[in-house]
């Protein structure tokens, strides 16, 4: 039982739990100037696949600051730009797989592979 002058707070459903872990994300990760998807700001960082080894691949995780508008239509969740790199959109939060050999993927090519000309 709560003491004399405390509140007892009522826990958050787990959707709203979810969305402050990713506002969290979003406000932690590291910004770069001209970082967007669809005209969302977007903060990123790219890590060596390399825990078990020499780095075969690169991995991008970001987070965009706002959900992508309704009416912007993923063609897929996890799209496939020819054996360059895949990418995964999930809401806010984007994962991109590239070889390490390979340049990283420009914000237009992925906007391009995840959303359809723009």
């Amino acid at each position: 039982m709560p003491s004399e002058g405390t509140a007892r707070i009522a826990p958050r459903p787990p959707q709203q739990q979810a969305a402050d872990v990713v506002d969290w994300l979003y406000e932690t990760a590291p910004a770069y100037a001209g970082a967007e998807l669809a005209g969302i700001s977007v903060r990123d960082a790219w890590a060596a696949a390399d825990a078990l080894g020499p780095a075969r691949h690169k991995v991008l995780l970001a987070v965009l600051a706002e959900q992508p508008p309704r009416q912007t239509v993923v063609r897929e969740r996890l799209a496939r730009a020819e054996g360059r790199f895949d990418a995964c959109l999930d809401g806010r939060l984007l994962t991109v797989m590239s070889p390490a050999a390979s340049p990283a993927p420009s914000w237009h090519e992925l906007e391009r592979v995840l959303l359809g000309e723009r």
